[in-house]
C-alpha cells in the first residue's frame, strides 16, 4: 500500500510539474493591459496631488460678497470683480458662474434686485 501511495504523489508531482510549466508560460493578471477607461495613476501616488490647490481665504465667498455688496447694487459680474479686487484669492476659470451660486443660494443673506442685479440684505 505505501509503495501505491508513492507511486501516486510522484505521478501528482510529475503532473503538478507540468502544470506550472503551464502556467509560467501564461502572463499573469496583474501585467494584463487595462481595457478601456479611465487608467490607473502611479501608485503610491498621494491623494489629491496633481489637482489644482483650493484657495485660502480669510472669509467665506458668502461673508466676502455681503461685505462688497453691503448698500450698494451690482451686477454679478461688478461683483465677482469687486470681490477679487478685495483680497479674495480663487483660482477658478469661471469665478463669475461661482459668484452668481452663491447669491442665488443665499436669499436671506442676498436681494436680487433685477435681472442680474444684487444687493445685500
Amino acid at each position: 500500500m505505501l509503495a501505491d501511495l508513492v507511486r501516486q504523489r510522484d505521478a501528482l508531482s510529475a503532473e503538478l510539474a507540468e502544470l506550472e510549466a503551464v502556467f509560467g508560460a501564461i502572463p499573469s493578471v496583474a501585467n494584463e493591459k487595462r481595457g478601456p477607461g479611465r487608467p490607473r495613476g502611479p501608485v503610491g501616488r498621494p491623494r489629491g496631488a496633481g489637482r489644482r490647490g483650493r484657495g485660502r481665504n480669510a472669509t467665506s465667498l458668502a461673508t466676502s460678497l455681503h461685505s462688497v455688496l453691503n448698500g450698494k447694487t451690482m451686477s454679478v459680474a461688478e461683483v465677482a470683480d469687486a470681490v477679487q479686487k478685495a483680497g479674495y484669492r480663487t483660482t477658478s476659470p469661471n469665478f463669475r458662474t461661482i459668484v452668481n451660486q452663491a447669491l442665488i443660494s443665499n436669499p436671506k443673506a442676498f436681494k436680487k434686485v433685477a435681472r442680474g442685479q444684487y444687493t445685500s440684505r
